[in-house]
């Protein structure tokens, strides 16, 4: 998008025709001026992707866009009530390796 205010109103659209057809859905504004994390190619960002649910710290965005994309949809799929319950969630699989074992099945 050209500027944040095109964003807006494109995922207001988006947004608005989800709820005509009776479904919730949501979105996520992001910089897509630079790539996430440090890689780039889609291997190699997988290969960083991997590494981030390996617990590996990567970088500030990439977690950034992870934890919030994640929370939103555990909170959209009503598998938790609220943002904070679903990012403590989220963390946990993550620190445990119970989501890198999800994402290697």
């Amino acid at each position: 998008m050209k500027d944040q205010k095109s964003a807006e109103e494109l995922a207001k659209l988006m947004i608005d025709m989800g709820k005509s057809m009776n479904r919730d859905v949501r979105a996520e504004i992001t910089s897509m001026d630079t790539p996430l994390g440090r890689a780039i190619g889609n291997k190699n960002e997988v290969l960083e992707a991997v590494k981030f649910l390996s617990g590996e710290f990567v970088s500030k965005d990439l977690e950034e866009v992870i934890y919030s994309s994640a929370k939103t949809i555990l909170v959209q799929s009503k598998v938790f009530s609220n943002e904070e319950e679903a990012l403590v969630a989220v963390k946990n699989s993550i620190n445990s390796g119970k989501a890198l074992s999800k994402f290697k099945e």
